[in-house]
């Protein structure tokens, strides 16, 4: 029942999201329909390469275990731990990552497109080159990450802890950071067109609620 229960409110989640998943026709797969991994403990295993799609891996623990090009679209993760883990070109797209836990972990190319989530934590994760466009993470924690070139366009990231992120070359077009603490975040070369701003504080700044693309 807490299976069906959690795929029955990441659908809900999804439709109200406006995301991939919601559009999907009926017969196709919807986040965490597939193989039912809850509260598994896959800690310093080697999982390069596996494949994860459509499973549910809400409470497993992924801690410091090797993902590297791991598949891992389409599953439910929620409250999930993947602390320090190696997830180079990790594909988790169209996903659900409520509170999952990404601290420390190595997410260099990494794919979260169109992915969705309420206060997931990526404190100091290298999240260089990876790509969050079309995201909806609630409060995200990416205070020290690193996001180097990252792709974020149209990410929606409203109330993210941005403090000391290194956002050199980022692509953040269209990107919502409304209310957005980017204190001391690096912004060399990041584009902002188009980027919502609104009472995000940038340096030591608040931002007008009507910013777009610049801190006004």
């Amino acid at each position: 029942m807490r299976r069906i229960f959690q795929v029955v409110m990441a659908t809900a989640l999804a439709l109200a999201l406006g995301s991939t998943a919601a559009h999907a026709a009926p017969t196709e797969k919807l986040p965490g329909e597939g193989k039912d991994l809850y509260d598994k403990d896959f800690s310093g295993k080697q999982l390069a390469g596996d494949d994860f799609n459509n499973a549910y891996l809400s409470k497993s623990n992924f801690d410091g275990v090797s993902l590297t090009g791991a598949k891992m679209s389409w599953v439910v993760a929620s409250g999930t731990r993947f602390v320090g883990a190696r997830m180079q070109r990790v594909q988790m797209t169209n996903s659900v990552l409520d509170g999952a836990d990404f601290t420390d972990a190595d997410l260099r190319r990494a794919s979260f497109a169109n992915s969705t989530g309420e206060f997931p934590t990526m404190t100091r994760a290298n999240l260089s080159g990876a790509n969050l466009s079309k995201v909806y993470f609630l409060s995200p924690d990416l205070e020290g990450a690193k996001l180097v070139k990252a792709i974020l366009s149209g990410a929606e990231l409203p109330e993210a802890q941005l403090m000391g992120a290194n956002l050199t070359g980022a692509n953040l077009t269209n990107a919502d950071l409304r209310y957005a603490d980017l204190t001391g975040a690096k912004l060399t070369g990041a584009i902002l067109t188009g980027a919502k701003l609104g009472n995000a504080r940038i340096n030591g700044r608040t931002c007008a609620a009507e910013s777009i693309g610049t801190c006004r």
